[in-house]
């Protein structure tokens, strides 16, 4: 052959070897994509996004959001009660079936509160004491209650009667209004001055704090004190002092002596004159005095 054909064989094998190739190759990546897809197929997920770094150190996993509660980061509020826990629902399981799920019925509701009992008011009747028999000894927590219409005057050491006197009261019956009307007026009051003998015309005097900031009130309603006189008188009575006596409404009650004969006053209570001493030696300033009708 001439050198020229040479070259003409060669290529041609050249060409017939690359073709052989290229089909040795597709048969061989045929054959094996037929083996994987043979058997079960396996998925990769891939991991969900996060907002968070992952700790890839040792120990347990730490939410970085904190949203894990526990009692102490959430207390409960001051002074509201716990509600009672509800149990879990109950699972009741069927033969053959899964489990149902029956919800348990809600708890009872709570009892109502019993309101608290009002306080203990002070006594209001005297206990059956001897008068005249037994001294009149310490008292811890002395009180008064006079009665105007049993003409009584009992003497209290906290919730217990001691000892009863005989006493006088203002001759006109109903509660003291104003200057003058010579009755004994009702309610609250505690002694605010004492006197012994040279300081007062009697064995001995106690003054009450008359008027007491009910009849200021309502003698600035009927016009009988001023703004400025309600104003006293409350500011001596929240002090624990001799309110004003020098108003329209009156004053200067005093509990005193010399009780004598005499069936009525111009508005004090009068006792005998050794009633009187026992009394003053056993009762202080601010000693708390209830009159009633």
């Amino acid at each position: 052959m001439k050198n020229g054909t040479w070259h003409y064989v060669i290529a041609g094998v050249a060409g017939v070897a690359v073709v052989v190739a290229i089909i040795i190759a597709r048969e061989a990546w045929s054959s094996r994509r037929t083996v994987t897809l043979s058997g079960p197929v396996a998925r990769v997920v891939p991991p969900a996004a996060t907002t968070h770094p992952v700790d890839t150190k040792s120990g347990p996993a730490v939410d970085p959001a904190g949203s894990t509660e526990t009692a102490d980061m959430n207390p409960p509020e001051a002074g509201l009660l716990d509600l009672p826990k509800t149990a879990a629902p109950e699972i009741e399981k069927k033969p053959g079936a899964g489990a149902d799920t029956k919800t348990a019925p809600p708890p009872p509701p709570p009892p109502p509160v019993k309101p608290l009992p009002p306080a203990k008011a002070p006594p209001l009747k005297p206990a059956p004491v001897d008068s005249k028999d037994l001294p009149l000894g310490p008292l811890i927590s002395p009180s008064i209650l006079i009665e105007k219409s049993a003409l009584r005057l009992t003497v209290f050491d906290g919730d217990a009667g001691v000892k009863s006197y005989r006493i006088a009261a203002g001759a006109v019956i109903g509660d003291k209004q104003c200057e003058g009307d010579r009755k004994t007026p009702e309610g609250d009051f505690y002694i605010c001055i004492r006197k012994t003998k040279g300081q007062t015309r009697y064995t001995r005097s106690m003054g009450l704090s008359y008027p007491n900031l009910e009849d200021a009130q309502r003698g600035r309603r009927n016009g009988l004190i001023t703004a400025s006189q309600h104003y006293a008188i409350a500011q001596a009575i929240k002090n624990n002092r001799k309110p004003p006596w020098q108003t329209k409404l009156g004053g200067a009650i005093m509990i005193h002596g010399k009780r004598e004969k005499r069936t009525g006053t111009l508005g004090c209570i009068a006792l005998d004159d050794d009633d009187i001493i026992e009394l003053y030696n056993r009762l202080p300033l601010n000693t708390p005095v209830r009159i009633i009708p």
